[in-house]
């Protein structure tokens, strides 16, 4: 699956996994991909800034799944790179 969704207050983010009530997504702005919840298809609930890889924000939700919890983390390390001044 990969379809673009709108992402609340941005603009489209490629989704590319639903799992129960959270999509992964990959946020562009950021570099990295991120969870969110759903709850209307096609719209993206809460914007995150984690740049998590694609198999660490799999393994952070099917930890959410087991344990029946988010334990984080909420926030990632800074990335080195050039951005753009807004």
């Amino acid at each position: 699956m990969q379809e673009e969704w709108e992402l609340r207050g941005y603009d489209r983010c490629r989704v590319v996994a639903l799992m129960g009530p959270t999509v992964i997504y990959y946020n562009h702005f950021e570099s990295g991909f991120n969870l969110s919840p759903w709850h209307q298809y096609g719209y993206i609930e809460r914007y995150q800034s984690l740049q998590y890889g694609l198999e660490q924000a799999v393994q952070r939700q099917l930890a959410i799944i087991d344990t029946g919890h988010d334990t984080g983390p909420w926030g990632s390390p800074p990335m080195p790179g050039e951005y753009r001044k807004s």
